[in-house]
């Protein structure tokens, strides 16, 4: 074998020059956030009903405790949407063509449902 006749200084290069930033920070952690907060809603909205049962009632009915918890669909969403924009903002190549879908999404989950 050769290997001491490589320059392994010039062998291997960096292509991309990493910038580390606060944003970097939101891309990495986007998803862990997103699944951490989320399911911390779903567990607290579904196990704690005397927070939004009705007044002189110990337990709210059924329909009541499915719909606090799917409460939780809509902020997380929209925070994994925002929380995408800095990944757009940070890959200068992929914000053009991104920017659009991601406006779309952001409008689709504010628009209101179809009757």
């Amino acid at each position: 074998m050769k290997f001491d006749k490589i320059d392994w200084g010039r062998a291997f290069f960096k292509t991309y020059l990493e910038k580390r930033s606060f944003l970097h920070l939101l891309v990495n952690f986007n998803r862990i956030w997103v699944s951490h907060i989320s399911m911390f809603w779903f567990y607290t909205a579904y196990n704690s009903p005397t927070i939004y049962s009705p007044k002189n009632s110990t337990s709210p009915e059924r329909a009541m405790t499915w719909s606090v918890t799917a409460l939780g669909s809509f902020p997380f969403s929209h925070l994994s949407l925002r929380l995408s924009l800095p990944h757009l903002l940070s890959r200068p190549r992929l914000t053009a063509s991104l920017l659009f879908f991601f406006f779309f999404f952001f409008q689709v989950e504010l628009s209101p449902p179809s009757s």
